[in-house]
């Protein structure tokens, strides 16, 4: 597993995300496998860009959320997974399915399964149905540009039923 990096809040990657290289994406990967497996109970919750920090040595994961299910941020509902959206259930599963998010936003140039633009062009309106299609369970194709190899590892870790993805960051990390 990759080194776990100090979060600071004054480097957050935000729409960064969209401009990381492929070796670039991986890394942060990695870092945010070593950080979710790190966390309490093997199972961090709140993987997204805003609650991610870059430096010359590494990625690192802010803190947990610390609110209820339904007080989400935008960007929290937006890098969540299914189960834990629907009934609150965190698990390593439910860290892979938001790292699977990362990676798709990352060969996408920013752009989430189901947003019809840019992600500053995505209205709330359009942004929540986005989310009702993830939330839902429609089949999130893989963009193209992500190869064979990663597309792959992307597949996996957004399969809406938990059971069918990587069974934890470790397994994700090892493919």
């Amino acid at each position: 597993m990759a080194e776990i990096h100090r979060f600071d809040p004054e480097r957050v990657l935000g729409a960064g995300i969209g401009r990381l290289g492929r070796e670039e994406l991986v890394a942060l990967a990695m870092d945010i496998c070593a950080a979710a497996a790190a966390a309490p109970g093997g199972a961090h919750g709140c993987i997204h860009p805003m609650n991610i920090s870059l430096d010359g040595a590494g990625a690192a994961l802010g803190p947990q959320s610390g609110h209820g299910q339904g007080e989400w941020s935008t960007d929290e509902l937006e890098y969540m997974a299914p189960e834990l959206f629907w009934n609150g259930t965190l698990s390593g599963a439910a860290d892979v399915y938001s790292i699977g998010l990362l990676l798709y936003a990352g060969v996408s140039g920013g752009r989430l399964p189901f947003f019809t633009r840019d992600a500053e062009g995505m209205t709330n309106e359009l942004r929540a149905a986005a989310l009702r299609r993830r939330m839902n369970g429609e089949a999130v194709a893989v963009p193209p540009v992500a190869g064979e190899r990663l597309g792959e590892v992307i597949e996996k870790c957004l399969a809406f039923k938990p059971e069918e993805r990587y069974a934890g960051v470790s397994e994700l990390a090892e493919a």
